[in-house]
């Protein structure tokens, strides 16, 4: 369920490379520590982790909302998240540099799995706590290709990432990492993973729900036989016994994520990418909720007015000890 390979985001605070360095970057090192990540801190809601990532004025966390949802109906990737850092699975490293003049900081915080990318930044100097610059007012966005946190899965493309440092009195640091997923992440790599997470839930309501509905989505795909199901105990809809025919409609995975365009099956205990992206339970909590490009997808074009959506907001919180 988790990306147990190594969990692995090469990040430097405050941008250097997409757009000139602030003054404040262009300084003499005087101070150089490394920390190693020993708890990470997923949201339950859009405001727990949120950061304002396209200028509008208002905090994104958009997949806080969904991981509250799974939370609610007896799927805690908190603990297994815990679990994971603790057992040396997920985790990664800062190195924090600090110059003279100006006390500016530039940060690398570093997955170590081989599928990363690099993005390169320069934090703000105000100690104790050192940000990067807000995503919406670079000239080109700061990326990296980063895991889920919380999902086994294929690592994903991020763009609009922001990274906040703050000093804590026994040494170490806190901080906070904002990303933003544009659509083709969305549909390649976050929806699939989430159906590989419900299907490794399979006494889950939402699991159970999702594996015992039908999307017809034109394919020709239809059920194998009769299916029965019963929604007792469940929160998302009140209890009843639903039957499915034979021969009812049902979707075709796309060419990617697990069983790749195959037809879906009801009651057979796997959640496929098709389910999941056609859900009406899920499907708005995965849809893009920002607009960073312009409309062929690549430019980088933040708007506060966020017509014609294109990414997906993503925030969790960690600590880091020194080494």
């Amino acid at each position: 369920m988790l990306a147990s390979d190594h969990m692995r985001l090469a990040l430097f605070a405050g941008l250097i490379a997409a757009c000139s360095a602030p003054p404040n970057c262009e300084f003499t090192t005087t101070e150089s520590k490394t920390y190693a990540v020993d708890a990470i801190s997923l949201p339950t809601s859009s405001n727990d982790f949120a950061y304002d990532l396209n200028g509008d004025g208002y905090p994104d966390d958009r997949m806080g909302n969904l991981l509250g949802l799974l939370v609610e109906n007896m799927i805690n990737v908190q603990d297994t998240v815990n679990s994971a850092v603790n057992g040396g699975t997920l985790g990664f490293n800062i190195q924090v540099v600090t110059g003279s003049p100006g006390g500016g900081r530039l940060a690398t915080l570093g997955e170590t799995a081989p599928t990363s990318s690099s993005a390169t930044f320069c934090t703000s100097p105000s100690h104790p706590t050192s940000q990067s610059p807000l995503p919406a007012k670079l000239d080109q966005p700061p990326t990296i290709t980063m895991h889920l946190p919380f999902v086994l899965g294929l690592p994903a493309q991020a763009t609009a990432v922001h990274l906040r440092l703050q000093d804590r009195s026994d040494g170490g640091i806190s901080g906070q990492l904002n990303v933003a997923f544009g659509r083709n992440s969305i549909e390649t790599v976050v929806i699939p993973s989430f159906a590989q997470m419900l299907t490794s839930e399979p006494t889950s309501c939402i699991s159970k729900w999702l594996d015992e509905e039908t999307y017809e989505d034109g394919s020709g795909c239809k059920t194998s036989a009769d299916c029965t199901f019963s929604t007792a105990g469940c929160t998302l809809t009140a209890p009843m016994t639903v039957t499915i025919p034979s021969s009812t409609a049902d979707c075709r995975n796309p060419n990617y994520g697990s069983r790749p365009s195959q037809c879906a099956n009801p009651c057979d205990g796997v959640i496929d990418t098709c389910e999941v992206a056609g859900s009406m339970l899920l499907k708005n909590l995965l849809a893009p909720e920002l607009r960073l490009f312009a409309d062929d997808g690549v430019t980088w074009s933040p708007s506060p007015d966020n017509m014609h959506k294109d990414s997906l907001s993503f925030g969790f919180g960690f600590t880091a000890k020194a080494l």
